[in-house]
This record gives C-alpha cells, structure tokens and sequence, in this order.
C-alpha cells in the first residue's frame, strides 16, 4: 500500500531531491551487507568489486539511493535460487556507478520490455510466490532519473539479469585516515586490495615472497595474505606468530572464524572486502587516536555481555569497550549469553540480531520472560537498517538497535544511555526510561543527528508540527472511547516515530500500541500522550 501511494505521488512529479552531505561508503556498505547476509542464507555467493577506496563523502539524496539499491539487490536475492549476486561498485569524483548481476531465472525480451512497467511484473507467478505489488523497478526509474541518473537492465532467460545505476554526486572528498603516517608491510598479490591500499593513500611497501622471519618481526605494522603465511608455516600459523612482537599484525582472510590469540593480530575478511571494514583496521592501529573520544567524554563503568558469532567483529567490539572503560565478556552465541548470564552480573546486554541456533531476537524474547531479566538493558546491533528489522528488534524487548557500521562515538552514546557514568550501578528501570527518552528532547541530540543547527531546527519544527498534529487525534478518539479509533491514531503515531530512528522513543511507542491492543487500557495512552506533549514544549524551548 506505500508503494502505490508514493508511486501515485511520484506520477504527479512530485519528488522532491534534497542532496546532503554523508558518508556514502559506509551507507553503501551497510546495504551491501544487509543483502550478503540475506544470500548467503539462500547459499549464495555475494561478491563485492570495489574499484575505489579513494573517496567517503558525497552529497546526495541518501534516502532515494538506498531505496533504489535496496529494490534492485532485494530483487536479486529474491529471484536467484542458485549461484551468485556480483556487486560492482565504482565511486568516481562525479559520479558512482553500480553494476548488480545475478545468475537467476533472467527475463525474455518481452518480460523485459515490460520491466519498467506499473503493475506488471516478468512473470504472473512470481506475485503468487514473493509477493509485492509490481512497482518496485518503476518507483526505482522514477526515482533515479529524479537525481538526474539513469538506470537500465538486461537479461538472458535462464541465466541471469545484469542491472546498471548511475547517480551524479555533489560535493566528492576524500576521509584522511586517522593514521595516515604508518608505513605498512604488505605481503599480497590481491589486486582489489593493493588498490584499494593505494587510493586509500596508504603508505605501505611489499614484501618479497618468500617471507624472510627476520623481516617479518622487524617490521611494526605488517598486513600479509592468509594463504601466504599458510605457505610459510603452515596450518597452525597463529601459533607460529603466537609471540609475535609487531606493533599490528593485519591478516587477510576468506574465512571469518579465525581468532588469533597472545598476539596483536586482526583478521580483514576478503570474501567480499569492505573498504570501510579495511579503513577502520587500518584507523586502529594507534587505538589511541580514535577522535580523541576517550579523552573527551567520561569514561562508562561497569561489565557487559556482548554476543556475537563474527570473530572479527568480536576483536573490534573488545578493542572499542576498552577504550570506553568497560569490562566485556565475549560469548560467541545466543546459547552462550543464556548461561553467562544465569552465573555473572552485567550492567546490560549486547547481542548480535543475526546468530545461528539462537538469534538475538529470540534470546531477548526468552529473557524478557523472566523476572530477573525483565530490566536488563538490551541493545541489538545488525547489518539489516531495514524498518521491518527495528520494528522486530523493538517488539523482541530491545531496548534499542546500533546499526553497523556504526563508529566509537554511536556505541558510546548508546551504553551512555543506560550505564552510569559514575558508578558501576544502574539506576532503576523507570530512571533509565527517562534518561532515555530524555535525549529527544535535548538540543544537543538534534545537533548531533544533523550535522547543523539549521537542519536540527528544521526538523525538529516538521516533527512537533506533525506530533501535535497526531496527538489531537489521538486525544479526540480517546475521549470518543473508540477503541479500534484510538488503536489506528496510535499505528500512525508510531509509524512517524518509528522512522525517526530514535530506539528509546520508538519502544515506548511500540509498548503502548502493544499493550492497547490487548489491554485497552486508557492510561497507559495518556501517558503516551503526557510523555509526548512534554518532548513537544522541551524542545519548543530551543526552537
């Protein structure tokens, strides 16, 4: 139903293009994870070609390319049974370039004349089988030839479909690392990553083949293929470097699972290789530098559990809580947070939404049926921005959601919500939900989210404009004692609120339609709607 009425809107030419400035590899990034994770679960291969590493920031309509890429990739992944989904990626100083192909069931030429068409899609079976309404790659057209981009397919019956973006970028620039002095030692023959090493304006030499001992522990910071170092001392070569002595040890590998230990050694997955996932190894080589964050704020104190399956993304969540002063205990899955958590004390819970056997969403589910765990902050982080994804996260009990990739700065604001920065105790659960929701109402957050303090005003006026608004509504309905009324106000409310992406304020609303819906009990809305009505006058007070 959103679909056809954006599409209807659309047809008018009402789309409106608003080009910001963000951090388009990251954003690019995140979507290509959220799908590589949605095709390997198919058995799929997900391959990533990053031609650039050279360029971060970019000013463009964000909202309007994610959605594009977002259909064309969840299309591929839908329609392909078999084989593999190639993402090329070409990020150029004026414009970025995809190229998405996959060896799926493919269209004839009259399925593809068709392609662009409302409504109609290649084959009348597939709305039986998958769902959706047949306007996904006509809102995709619309909306790339609104940023003045252009969009086409081709397609082999039986063999696949091959689906070309390209968008005109403002504003292109470059992110210096945060350790642009350091000369790395680099012993690879991986194309892709030597030149992403390169436009990256990484300093860095190559080692001769076959690896001298010597030359590899004189080395500070060295950055060596797996396959390499298989060569040169075979299968059990973490416990060959076991006792190395290099300042940093970068191991480019196609597996995930290794975990090196007693030594300073990290693993790059390859398969695909992330630029943004090479640019933050390459940040944390002086863990010291990471926007002087540490210095900056007050440390967090207290212990966390943190489960999570991805052992490179383990060494890193252990690297950033030692920066923010908090004691982490590392379990590998849901199964594993049960029985910590059943022997230790924590302050809160950090869980992976994705797991095998246990997912974080069903583990939270089973904790929030116990009374001893009732309160226990729960924070979800996941690849998946999708709105279905948070909204499933939030009706689990999460407190909040951290999408990756995310930086220091985001995880600490996020712990900050519910550790004390004093002590090593929580407050009580109904002090959290205050000091939670509390940041929606502060200035400083809105400063934080939007860059400016002319964007924040902006947006902060739409959203009590809209709010207030709502709660007339909502307010009329409640004094009508129409049950399914006031149910429908609040699904709008929350539908507004939601998409905010601020967790503390959307579980609060998330809980109350909830708990209406089975309860109908008024009170619980009026304190929706007190709660509300005092986020709308604080943040009057800066407007």
């Amino acid at each position: 139903m959103d679909d056809i009425l954006y599409f209807a809107n659309t047809t008018t030419g009402n789309i409106e293009v608003e080009l910001r400035e963000f951090d388009l590899e990251a954003h690019l990034c995140r979507v290509l994870r959220a799908h590589e994770y949605l095709a390997k679960q198919k058995g799929l291969e997900f391959n990533v070609i990053w031609r650039t590493a050279a360029y971060t920031l970019a000013s463009v309509d964000i909202s309007h390319l994610m959605q594009v890429l977002s259909n064309v990739l969840n299309n591929a992944v839908k329609f392909t049974e078999n084989g593999s989904i190639s993402c090329d990626v070409l990020f150029e100083k004026q414009s970025l370039k995809i190229e998405i192909s996959d060896t799926g069931k493919g269209m004839t030429a009259e399925q593809l004349a068709h392609t662009f068409t409302p409504f109609e899609q290649a084959d009348n079976s597939i709305q039986r089988r998958h769902g959706g309404t047949g306007l996904g790659l006509s809102l995709a057209k619309q909306l790339v030839e609104a940023m003045q981009g252009e969009i086409s397919i081709s397609s082999t019956f039986g063999k696949g479909t091959n689906v070309y973006i390209a968008v005109p970028l403002k504003s292109v620039s470059k992110q210096k690392l945060q350790a642009v002095s350091v000369n790395w030692a680099v012993c690879s023959q991986d194309h892709q990553l030597l030149n992403n090493l390169a436009n990256m304006g990484v300093k860095h030499h190559q080692l001769s083949w076959p690896i001298d001992i010597d030359a590899f522990t004189q080395e500070d910071n060295i950055l060596i293929d797996e396959s390499y170092i298989k060569a040169l001392w075979g299968a059990n070569w973490l416990q060959s470097i076991s006792t190395a002595t290099n300042n940093y040890i970068l191991v480019a590998s196609a597996k995930k699972e290794h975990r090196p230990a007693n030594c300073s050694c990290h693993i790059l997955p390859t398969e695909p290789l992330y630029p943004d996932t090479l640019r933050e190894l390459l940040d944390n080589v002086h863990t010291s530098n990471d926007e002087g964050l540490a210095a900056q704020n007050a440390q967090l104190h207290g212990q966390i559990l943190i489960a999570e399956d991805n052992k490179t993304n383990q060494l890193l969540l252990e690297k950033q809580c030692q920066k923010l002063g908090i004691k982490a205990v590392m379990v590998d899955d849901g199964i594993a947070a049960l029985r910590a958590l059943e022997t230790g004390q924590f302050d809160l819970l950090l869980t992976d939404c994705h797991m095998p056997d246990l997912d974080g969403f069903k583990l939270t589910e089973q904790l929030r049926n116990q009374e001893k765990f009732k309160h226990l902050p729960i924070i979800g982080f996941t690849a998946d921005d999708s709105k279905e994804c948070f909204n499933k996260a939030l009706k689990s009990g999460m407190n909040s959601v951290l999408f990756k990739p995310y930086k220091l700065n985001e995880l600490y604001n996020r712990l900050a919500e519910f550790i004390d920065l004093n002590s090593e105790s929580l407050q009580d659960s109904k002090d959290n939900t205050d000091i939670s929701i509390q940041g929606i109402k502060d200035k400083q957050h809105w400063l934080n989210v939007f860059g400016n303090e002319n964007d924040a005003k902006m947006l902060a006026e739409v959203f009590i404009g809209s709010l207030q608004s709502d709660l007339s509504s909502l307010q009329e309905n409640l004094k009508s004692q129409n049950s399914a009324k006031v149910s429908a106000s609040i699904h709008k409310l929350k539908g507004a609120i939601v998409m905010l992406q601020y967790p503390p304020l959307s579980e609060l609303i998330v809980t109350t339609e909830s708990s209406f819906n089975q309860q109908h009990d008024t009170l619980i809305v009026e304190k929706l709607i007190a709660e509300l009505n005092d986020v709308i006058d604080k943040i009057k007070l800066w407007l």
